[in-house]
């Protein structure tokens, strides 16, 4: 198979197409895809179904509506140089939402300052989306465990709880809490983590701020980061080692939810609404538990096998990779298909707008 696409040499609008993330590539992140897990021996899980569990310059505040255009962003971007709100900014964008724990969130998300995230927790203790951001990204270990701890109260569906908590508990060495929260998170619903709303939120305070739509969209990209797939991706390869574990053990019966639980992970991340660094990082974490079988191992209720599940994810693979070999074109595009191709990648993910730029383009150019 064709090495996946490493996000941390790519940037797609500056020229460089390797297959990572728009938001990263335009702002010039780093990030690392998961490599595979290594299995202690091989894994041979049984067919069929799951068995039971066991165990800067852009800073100065704006005197009017226009007076920092995309076109300015860009340049700002092409010099390394990401939009920023000053401090000022962020109070005033603050004091128009009364301090919203929305608002709180995003002012956090834009200085970095936990302050705003405890703030918002204190004004409004059942938001869950405070309380997952203070999960993520508070001070100290107790901190982060017992904002988790309730989020996974408010939204017990959600399985983002529980694979975090997986994470936390495979970090302390309890292995058995650590199965159980993942085992819990088979059969929840879609994965969330609000990092969509929290764009909206700060392309709202960019725009409050004196840029103008194109260029507050564009400023919002670029407040973005991937602590929460980064995460996802570290629980990914936990669940890879606590696998190898019960195999180990021979506890199959809790090697093969175990399995599927990683295997799940992956997919969830590959939703076609999802930022291509959600999407490249799925396809890795999948692949990396299902090329372990044997490809005649059927491993889903659909009766699909290891093998036909590897080209699958092998055809995903390549979309992708065809799809950003003209994407330095991006740069070239006027102002409103620039703009189409935002809206298409906030509102529908940077799949389909990558999809939708390959539409407008003469055939073979």
């Amino acid at each position: 198979m064709d090495e996946e696409p490493s996000p941390g040499g790519s940037r797609f609008l500056l020229g460089m197409v390797a297959g990572a993330a728009l938001v990263w590539a335009i702002f010039g992140r780093k990030f690392e895809i998961p490599g595979p897990w290594s299995p202690s021996r091989e894994v041979a899980l049984p067919r069929g179904d799951v068995p039971a569990r066991s165990a800067a310059d852009l800073n100065a505040p704006a005197r009017n509506a226009s007076a920092v255009g995309y076109e300015r962003v860009l340049e700002g971007i092409r010099n390394g140089k990401l939009p920023q709100l000053s401090r000022e900014q962020v109070e005033a964008y603050l004091e128009s939402k009364d301090r919203s724990t929305a608002s709180l969130i995003c002012a956090f998300r834009l200085t970095k300052d936990l302050a705003y995230l405890r703030e918002a927790v204190n004004a409004d203790g059942t938001d869950p989306a405070a309380q997952l951001e203070l999960a993520l990204r508070g001070e100290t270990p107790d901190e982060r465990s017992s904002a988790l701890e309730v989020f996974r109260q408010l939204k017990p569906d959600n399985p983002i709880g529980d694979y975090l908590a997986a994470q936390r508990d495979l970090a302390a060495g309890d292995y058995g809490r650590a199965a159980a929260a993942l085992f819990d998170s088979i059969e929840k619903g879609p994965l969330a983590d609000y990092g969509k709303e929290a764009m909206a939120g700060a392309e709202e305070a960019f725009t409050q701020a004196g840029y103008e739509p194109l260029a507050a969209k564009l400023a919002a990209f670029g407040a973005m980061d991937a602590m929460a797939v980064q995460n996802l991706a570290a629980v990914g390869r936990g669940a890879g080692d606590l696998l190898n574990v019960f195999i180990a053990q021979g506890d199959i019966d809790a090697a093969a939810p175990t399995f599927e639980a990683g295997r799940s992970l992956g997919q969830r991340l590959q939703g076609e609404d999802q930022m291509l660094i959600h999407q490249l990082t799925g396809i890795s974490l999948e692949r990396s538990f299902v090329e372990q079988l044997d490809p005649l191992t059927v491993i889903g209720p659909s009766g699909q096998t290891a093998g036909e599940r590897l080209v699958s994810l092998q055809t995903s693979l390549n979309e992708i990779k065809d799809l950003t070999k003209d994407a330095t074109g991006l740069m070239k595009m006027n102002r409103e298909d620039f703009e189409t191709y935002f809206e298409i990648a906030s509102s529908k993910g940077e799949l389909e707008a990558l999809r939708w730029y390959r539409a407008q383009r003469p055939a073979g150019k």
